[in-house]
C-alpha cells in the first residue's frame, strides 16, 4: 500500500520542475522501486531543497524517511507536504493530501484530543502559532436489532464554536451527528466545504443482538429484513402481484412460476442474511480514529481510520476544512 501510494505521488510528478530536480526525482524513484531506501532519502532530500516548494518531493521524502524508521523526519515532511497542496496553498491538492493522511496514519501519528466529555485545546501545528479547539462528544444510535456507540470530535477556530452542547458530557444529537455522516459519504474525489465547525468520528462500535438474528430466521420470509432477494425471487413474487419492498408471504404461483421454486429461492436469501446476521452477532465492529493534522493557520483538519481486527486491514482518511481564519 505504501509503495503504491508513493509511485501515485511520483509519477504525478510536479508543475515544471528544473532539469536538476527532475533527474534527482527519477533516480531516487529507481532507487525507491529498488528498496535502497538510505540512496533514495539522500536524493529526495537534495531534490527537495533545490524545490523547498514542491509538496510531491515533501511528500514522497516523507514516506521515504519512514522507509527507514525515522518517524520524527517522515512525520514533518508529510506535514509540510500538506502545508504545500493546502486549500489555500497556489497548488490545492486534495489528492495528494489524502495520501498524506493515509501515510501519517501508518506512522502512528496520533494528535492528543479532549477526553471524553470535555473540551481543550489542541497543540498548535508545526510552524503555526494558534490552537484550534475541540469538544469530544459521545454518541449512540441503538435499535431492536442492535445499535452503534462511540466518540466524535467537534473541532474549532474558537473554544465557543467548538461547544456543540451546552454540557460536553450530553451525547450529541442526531442532527448534529449527520453532519458527520454527510462528509464520510462524499465521494473522496471531491472537494470538502470549508464549515466553521468540523466533526470527526473518533470511534464507532456496532453490536448486533444474537436475538435480532433469532428473529429474523422465524419470521422469514415476511419481514422487511429481507432487503435484497435474488432476481428469481423477486421476479416470482412480482408475477403473482406481491409487493417486493419489503417481500410478502408466498401465495399460489402462475402456472409458470412454481411455489416451490419462489419459496426454495426466498429461503436460500434469508438463509445468507441469517448468516451475515450470526457473524456480526459474534464479533462486535469496531473503527478506531487517529487525528492526524490539526491546522489552525490552513483549516485543514484530517483523521485515518482503522477497523479493528479486520483482516486485511480497512483503512479510511477523513478531511474536514475549516473556514479561513478572520484578520
Amino acid at each position: 500500500m505504501i509503495g503504491t501510494i508513493s509511485v501515485a505521488m511520483l509519477l504525478a510528478g510536479a508543475a515544471a520542475p528544473a532539469d536538476g530536480v527532475e533527474a534527482l526525482r527519477v533516480s531516487a524513484t529507481a532507487a525507491y522501486r529498488a528498496k535502497r531506501y538510505a540512496e533514495a532519502c539522500e536524493e529526495f532530500a537534495q531534490a527537495a531543497k533545490l524545490a523547498p516548494g514542491d509538496a510531491r518531493l515533501a511528500g514522497d521524502l516523507g514516506l521515504c524517511w519512514h522507509r527507514l524508521g525515522r518517524k520524527k523526519e517522515a512525520v514533518a515532511e508529510t506535514l509540510r507536504a500538506v502545508r504545500l497542496a493546502g486549500p489555500w496553498a497556489e497548488h490545492d491538492d486534495a489528492s495528494l493530501r489524502r495520501s498524506a493522511y493515509f501515510n501519517l496514519g501508518l506512522m502512528g501519528v496520533a494528535l492528543p484530543v479532549p477526553a471524553a466529555g470535555t473540551c481543550g485545546p489542541i497543540p498548535p501545528a508545526p510552524g503555526c502559532d494558534r490552537p484550534l479547539h475541540a469538544c469530544t462528544y459521545g454518541w449512540s444510535q441503538m435499535g431492536s436489532g442492535g445499535g452503534e456507540v462511540g466518540d466524535v470530535l467537534a473541532i474549532a477556530r474558537s473554544a465557543d464554536v467548538a461547544r456543540v452542547e451546552e454540557d460536553p458530557g450530553d451525547e450529541v444529537s442526531s442532527e448534529v451527528l449527520m453532519k458527520v455522516v454527510e462528509p464520510l459519504e462524499r465521494d473522496p474525489d471531491e472537494a470538502a466545504w470549508p464549515v466553521e465547525r468540523g466533526m470527526v468520528y473518533l470511534s464507532t462500535e456496532m453490536e448486533v443482538l444474537v436475538a435480532h438474528c433469532v428473529a429474523l430466521a422465524r419470521d422469514a420470509p415476511c419481514i422487511e429484513d429481507l432487503s435484497a432477494p435474488s432476481a428469481r425471487a423477486i421476479a416470482c413474487l412480482r408475477k403473482k402481484g406481491c409487493s417486493t419492498d419489503p417481500p410478502s408471504c408466498p401465495d399460489p404461483m402462475w402456472e409458470d412460476c412454481s411455489m416451490e421454486t419462489c419459496s426454495a429461492e426466498v429461503k436460500k436469501t434469508v438463509k445468507s442474511a441469517v448468516d451475515e446476521c450470526m457473524r456480526l452477532a459474534a464479533s462486535t465492529w469496531q473503527v478506531r480514529c487517529d487525528l492526524v493534522a490539526a491546522d489552525a493557520c490552513t483549516g485543514v483538519v484530517a483523521t485515518a481510520c482503522v477497523e479493528v481486527g479486520a483482516k486485511p486491514s480497512t483503512r479510511v482518511v477523513h478531511e474536514v476544512l475549516l473556514e479561513p481564519a478572520s484578520e
